[in-house]
């Protein structure tokens, strides 16, 4: 007999392993593994899904995102090594939406590794220049300014807040949009975002 248990958040699911309450768990976040230091017996299996997290650039809300330069920029900008190794402690770092050893992977796609010098030089061509005194770029008397949305849960908001450091390096300003999962299907159907960290199961 296999009986399915579910759970209204990722620390009560983990509390219930814990307690022998449950034999096993599809998925733990790095920031609850150690909440499970007392059970000896568990074996953890790191497997590749179909799924992925990135960001969504929504051009029409955002001027500064029309720009190539500037989302180029912004692909420069973000260090996907540490956000592995910070926030998920698992995962495989991707250049595009399609999986490599799938149809229409492209091995020699454009990859965007972390230049934060190439990045400003991109920032610069695209008239978004940091002046004297000014901590935030400006294209004559406009800020570059980012809206960055995603779901409140833990992994999400951290990795949300280090591209927004990472990303504020730049003198980048960016103001983060965490929202209920409830809200998240209405975001998405009215467009109603400038960047959306989310994720995609294929």
């Amino acid at each position: 007999t296999l009986t399915f248990k579910f759970y209204a958040d990722y620390a009560s699911a983990v509390d219930a392993l814990k307690n022998h309450n449950i034999d096993g768990l599809s998925f733990l976040p790095k920031d609850l593994k150690d909440n499970l230091a007392t059970r000896k017996d568990l074996n953890y299996y790191n497997l590749r899904l179909p799924q992925y997290i990135a960001l969504f650039f929504n051009q029409a809300n955002n001027a500064a995102l029309k720009e190539l330069k500037v989302r180029q920029a912004l692909a420069f900008g973000i260090n996907k090594k540490d956000i592995v190794n910070q926030v998920l402690g698992a995962g495989e770092i991707i250049d595009g939406p399609i999986f490599s050893g799938t149809i229409g992977y492209h091995p020699n796609i454009k990859k965007y590794d972390y230049q934060p010098t190439e990045a400003q030089t991109f920032l610069n061509a695209a008239g978004y220049v940091k002046k004297e005194n000014e901590s935030v770029r400006k294209k004559g008397d406009t800020e570059l300014k980012i809206i960055l949305t995603t779901v409140n849960k833990s992994e999400n908001a951290s990795v949300a807040n280090i591209i927004s450091k990472m990303w504020a390096e730049l003198n980048i300003k960016v103001q983060l949009n965490l929202v209920d999962a409830n809200q998240m299907k209405e975001i998405i159907k009215n467009r109603s975002f400038e960047v959306l960290l989310f994720g995609e199961i294929l």
